[in-house]
């Protein structure tokens, strides 16, 4: 067998070289569908909390505005229209049938017990 050429030696190493920027591209791909994983899951999380926020904010004008509808029955009542306490009793108690299923249909179940 004869001693490896000049040439032969370059050819390793180009070989080896190859191999190398090879496992460098494989490595840059995963990186980089990684990120794109990544940046979506940011963008669903992101979407979630907005959501999240907005169905805070409804809530609190609920809030404020039941507040305000009472304040408003109650003055009424003190002036002799005991027909506006009724009808806030009747409007509260669908606001809350609503809002209660709202919040148990939008609720995980809980973990399975250990």
């Amino acid at each position: 067998m004869t001693a490896p050429t000049q040439l032969d030696r370059i050819e390793s190493k180009v070989d080896r070289l190859e191999q190398r920027v090879n496992q460098v591209a494989q490595l840059a791909l995963s990186i980089l569908t990684g990120d794109q994983i990544m940046a979506s899951k940011l963008e669903d999380l992101t979407a979630d909390v907005a959501a999240e926020t907005s169905v805070v904010n409804s809530a609190i004008t609920l809030l404020g505005g039941i507040a305000a509808r009472i304040d408003a029955a109650v003055a009424a009542a003190r002036a002799g229209d005991d027909a506006a306490l009724t009808a806030l009793s009747g409007e509260v108690r669908s606001e809350t049938s609503a809002l209660a299923a709202a919040v148990a249909a939008n609720t995980p179940a809980a973990p399975p017990a250990p």
